[in-house]
């Protein structure tokens, strides 16, 4: 029995010697023979398929004659760095599968596989870790049965690394794999949002598996000669870059066919230098970008450049500081979509054939354009977004400028062209809609919306305003000369006296005859200011309607011109339903206004509320009230025989604070009989006249009575004409046909002949009544035709 124990003993011990791994570390301080047995602690005698082999000092070392062979693990770590080369023929290094991590690249250390060991080959079930660097120049394979690589480092692929199934090799957070060869294949692999593939080695054919899905993606091929194509969707979680795509001739593009392809960006776009293209024929690109768009260095982008549409959409900012984004080369669109800001400060946005570009700003917050770089050939702009865009410099738009939604607002001191004369699309314009040029009340500094070479007798709408109020301006050029067909325009709120956002502004009295605004509108053709006589119209909303203004009817309302020192008289046509004035043949540019002006043409800054005459014992007492929009005012007094020769008898000038006062003046030259009195107006701001109606004074006339109205038919201001022999109170009002009442008011009387002025502007045209109640009860009524 005990001979039994011992045979078995002796066949466990075998048995578990068989099992054993030996762990055999490299003990030379520098590189040797692989098959060398003395260069291992313990001496590596007879190798067995289980074998752990570890580097695990700080050398770098290259380690020849590596044979075909098995062992069961290889660790390098403490950052040293290893090559291993084959003897010669045909070397395959095969990893087994044991405990844990078969193969281990710690990080800081690397394994470099030379060329002439042809392959490693991770047998059934290895697992492998590449925390530091690996560097395949011959092949590595990860392909087996429940084999999995896992790189938290480097992977780098210089000749093939085996893998079609993608839970066979993990490129982690933060891991890179680069392609250093040209064509090959790049392994299929999980790859992490976080994980970067970069292309480096391409000189003549791009590699194949580029259809996965990466992180980051990086393009950097110095070497490469030619064209080379994904041909395929495109998809990259994080962020893609181009750095180089070679010297002349040589690019990257998506399409070479008629498929349409898709190019999708999770994170941002970035290019240095190289071209990237979108599309070469009839296939188009739609390209998504989560992140930032950016050009610099010698970057070419082309969008178009074959017989099909394609577009760039980002979500994030665009920056083109240098190199060339062009947009079509061909005669098709190429579109880019931007929400976030768009820096063009250096570089050339461009398109060089037949087609054309579109910029669209789209975003949902507001954004911010800011201009400096070259801009040139059909680039339209496009302007979408409700919450609005700011043009932060001055920059000359070359083909259309379209607002579909939103305001573009125009920086102080900065000036928007349109630089060959196309209409500016998206009408209707609105208070929400249009180009807000800034103003700085401050430095008087404006904000210009210019276009050039605009249609001859065509109107033209510069759709402007100040972010708030729509104030749009229509010029109607005549000149011959297309390059003299060119103005700019700024409009604002907040009307004052030299026409300049930082003027003194009008007071509450004046802005209730005008339009509380003002627009700048400069002539830059040949021999400005002075230009070919040119129509200007202008709108408003009702809102910068002074009080009295609101009330006129077009015929009263014109368009003014500041003259210096002072704002010029008022003409034109106007439509105070439409809120709208139109002034033709003006030749003289800068600020413009909209006001009141008589049926005459004649201004009319100040208004007569009442004027009357009454006889005394040797004196006549003559009473007045006026309101003055102007800063001053001259009254002269005129009196009259026979009510047409009249005579200046005495002259007074107020300013425009006594001008709010009533008026009263004795005439005491002991003067008999009937005479008649007038009042001569002189406007201080504009040296403007006008005259009140007169009044009679002397012989018989009855106790109270309304004499008369003129003119009649009136259209705009009826001067009523009321006589009594005592101070009165008289009730007015004006009764239509049908017996409604459109206007009430009381009217202090003086003794004598007194004139009332009535404002029936905005009376419908007909038949009307004016009725007068006096103190006593008496009432009179006058019939007046409103035109």
């Amino acid at each position: 029995m005990k001979k039994y124990y011992i045979i078995l003993n002796v066949l466990l011990l075998g048995a578990l010697g068989s099992f054993a791994q030996t762990t055999y570390t490299w003990n030379l301080a520098g590189g040797g023979s692989w098959a060398t047995a003395a260069n291992w602690t313990p001496t590596r005698t007879t190798p067995a398929a289980n074998d752990i082999l570890q580097f695990n000092t700080a050398i770098t070392a290259s380690i020849t004659a590596v044979p075909t062979q098995t062992i069961g693990k290889l660790l390098i770590s403490n950052n040293a760095n290893i090559t291993l080369s084959g003897g010669g023929g045909g070397q395959t290094l095969t990893i087994g599968n044991g405990t844990g991590d078969d193969l281990v690249i710690s990080t800081g250390a690397t394994l470099n596989q030379n060329a002439s060991l042809e392959t490693i080959t991770l047998a059934t079930s290895t697992t492998a870790d590449v925390s530091g660097t690996l560097v395949v120049n011959g092949i590595y394979n990860t392909n087996g049965t429940t084999v999995v690589t896992t790189v938290t480092g480097t992977l780098t692929d210089n000749n093939t690394v085996t893998c079609t199934t993608a839970t066979k090799l993990l490129l982690n957070s933060g891991s890179t794999y680069t392609r250093g060869a040209d064509a090959g294949t790049v392994p299929t692999a999980t790859w992490n949002a976080n994980s970067t593939c970069n292309i480096t080695g391409v000189t003549a054919t791009i590699p194949a598996g580029l259809t996965q899905t990466f992180g980051n993606f990086t393009y950097n091929c110095v070497g490469q000669t030619g064209a080379e194509y994904f041909d395929a969707a495109v998809n990259i979680a994080g962020n893609f870059t181009v750095t180089s795509t070679g010297g002349a001739g040589g690019s990257l593009r998506v399409s070479s066919n008629a498929t349409a392809r898709t190019v999708t960006v999770g994170g941002n776009y970035s290019q240095t230098a190289g071209e990237f293209r979108l599309n070469n024929s009839t296939g188009g690109v739609t390209m998504t970008v989560g992140g930032n768009l950016s050009l610099s260095g010698t970057a070419l982008f082309t969008l178009v450049s074959g017989a099909a549409n394609s577009s760039v959409s980002v979500a994030g900012n665009v920056s083109v500081t240098a190199g060339e984004l062009r947009m079509s080369e061909d005669n098709n669109i190429g579109t880019l979509n931007i929400a976030g800001n768009f820096t063009h400060s250096g570089g050339t946005v461009t398109e060089t054939a037949a087609g054309s570009g579109a910029i669209v700003f789209n975003g949902t917050v507001a954004q911010v354009y800011t201009p400096g770089g070259t801009l040139t050939n059909t680039i339209n702009y496009t302007v979408n977004n409700a919450a609005g865009i700011t043009f932060a410099g001055s920059v000359s738009l070359p083909a259309a400028l379209t607002l579909t939604s939103g305001i573009l607002t125009v920086n102080t001191g900065s000036t928007l062209t349109i630089a060959n004369g196309n209409v500016i699309g998206g009408a209707a314009f609105s208070s929400t809609k249009h180009i807000a040029t800034l103003v700085n009340t401050g430095t008087g500094a404006q904000g210009f919306l210019r276009v050039n070479n605009m249609a001859i007798s065509t109107p033209y709408v510069f759709p402007v305003g100040d972010g708030t109020n729509y104030l749009p301006a229509t010029l109607t050029p005549s000149d011959a000369a297309a390059g003299n067909r060119t103005f700019s325009v700024c409009a604002f709120p907040g009307i004052t006296t030299n026409g300049t956002p930082n003027g003194t502004a009008f007071t509450a009295v004046q802005k209730a005859r005008c339009v509380d605004a003002v627009w700048t509108i400069t002539y830059n053709g040949a021999g400005a200011p002075t230009a070919a006589a040119t129509t200007v119209a202008t709108a408003w909303p009702a809102t910068l309607e002074g009080s009295n203004f609101a009330l006129v009817s077009g015929a009263l309302i014109g368009v003014a011109h500041y003259d210096g020192p002072s704002w010029g008289t008022a003409a034109g046509v106007g439509d105070n339903g439409a809120n709208t004035a139109t002034r033709t043949n003006v030749t003289t540019f800068s600020p413009f206004a909209v006001g009141i002006i008589s049926p005459s043409g004649a201004p009319l800054p100040i208004k007569v509320y009442y004027f009357n005459a009454a006889k005394g014992n040797a004196v006549n007492t003559l009473n007045w009230n006026a309101e003055c929009s102007s800063t001053a005012a001259t009254f002269e007094i005129e009196r009259s025989a026979d009510g047409v020769n009249f005579t200046t008898i005495n002259t007074i000038t107020a300013s425009q604070a006594r001008c709010a006062l009533p008026f009263t003046y004795d005439d005491n030259s002991g003067v008999v009989g009937t005479v008649f009195y007038r009042i001569k107006i002189i406007d201080a701001d504009g040296g403007r006249v006008n005259f009140t109606s007169k009044v009679k004074v002397g012989g018989k006339q009855n106790d109270i009575q309304l004499a008369g109205i003129l003119p009649n038919p009136v259209s705009n201001i009826a001067q009523l004409n009321v006589t009594t022999t005592k101070k009165d109170k008289v009730e007015l009002a004006i009764i239509s046909l049908e017996g409604k009442v459109m206007y009430r008011n009381a009217v202090q009387l003086q003794s004598g002949s007194s004139i009332v002025s009535l404002d029936v502007s905005g009376l419908a045209s007909g038949t009307y009544f004016v009725r007068g109640v006096f103190a006593d009860g008496q009432t009179n009524s006058i019939k007046f035709i409103k035109q």
